[in-house]
């Protein structure tokens, strides 16, 4: 079993901040850590420490980080571009990973997200190229723009309940990705969201969704696609350079489709459309839109 976090560090190891909450925040110095793993005190004068802000000092010996509980904000940067930590147990209590947390930490493997946790920020885990499984909780309602993008080794996404729009570019170049599964309720995927994420192959679009924006599905590995029912727009770029793509089933909800939204693709594409040829005529298509 994992280790449970230690009480109270000596102070030069550790550097703390009284919030206007009367909590404390953490910036970590040079820790002392015998076994690799880097245990953050819960208290500083009695009271919980509730943000990590970030680090300092060299951290190259820490290969393990354990939170805990008391702690439920990590700040924007503050493990970026740890390279040597390979694993992060987080307390139950995190509600926020601020953008960039854990950005460029190429070698973390595994990282255990708390239900509770709400918000996972821009750029949040950005490059971390080890990372082979992320398993969301349901209380996640917030993904940033490139939260996952260029996690070469993840595989398997499924995105809870409570998460309506996945943002620009927040998987893009995850290049291990096959299989990504959506919630009923989710609305928007943002641009570019899957660009270069060239293995993926299978993903449910539910009848939520309404938006699929510019480039989302470029450079997968997509056979066919049936859009829901309930998709208004198609961007521009949307279908492009897929290189398995034989066909695309629209939707008669469709409103809107943009310049190259089918383009660069090796096979001829058939296209399907669910409506009526007065409907198909009324759609707006921007002048390129089948270039």
């Amino acid at each position: 079993p994992d280790p449970t976090p230690t009480p109270n560090l000596p102070s030069d190891e550790f550097s703390y901040s009284l919030l206007s909450d009367n909590t404390y925040s953490i910036t970590i110095n040079a820790p002392t850590v015998s076994d690799g793993v880097l245990r953050i005190p819960e208290t500083f004068n009695g009271k919980p420490i509730t943000v990590i802000s970030g680090y300092n000092g060299d951290l190259s010996h820490v290969n393990a980080i354990i939170i805990p509980d008391t702690v439920t904000t990590i700040n924007a940067g503050a493990f970026s571009g740890l390279t040597s930590l390979h694993k992060v147990v987080l307390g139950q209590n995190v509600k926020k990973i601020m953008p960039q947390a854990f950005k460029g930490c190429r070698n973390l493997e595994a990282i255990a997200l708390n239900e509770g946790l709400e918000t996972i920020g821009s750029e949040a885990f950005f490059s971390c190229a080890s990372l082979e499984t992320i398993e969301f909780p349901e209380s996640l309602t917030t993904i940033g723009e490139s939260a996952f993008s260029s996690c070469l080794k993840l595989k398997e996404v499924k995105i809870p309940s409570k998460v309506t729009v996945i943002p620009k570019r927040a998987f893009m170049s995850c290049q291990a990705l096959k299989s990504v599964i959506l919630p009923d309720g989710m609305t928007t995927l943002g641009e570019s969201v899957f660009l270069y994420s060239r293995e993926l192959e299978s993903i449910n679009l539910p009848n939520s969704l309404t938006t699929i924006e510019k480039g989302a599905f470029c450079n997968t590995n997509f056979q066919s696609l049936i859009i829901p029912d309930g998709v208004t727009r198609i961007n521009s770029g949307t279908f492009t350079n897929i290189p398995n793509l034989e066909t695309v089933t629209l939707p008669s909800s469709l409103e809107y489709i943009g310049n190259e939204f089918i383009s660069l693709n090796k096979n001829p594409i058939t296209i399907k459309y669910n409506g009526s040829m007065w409907n198909w005529n009324i759609i707006q298509k921007d002048t390129n839109w089948l270039k």
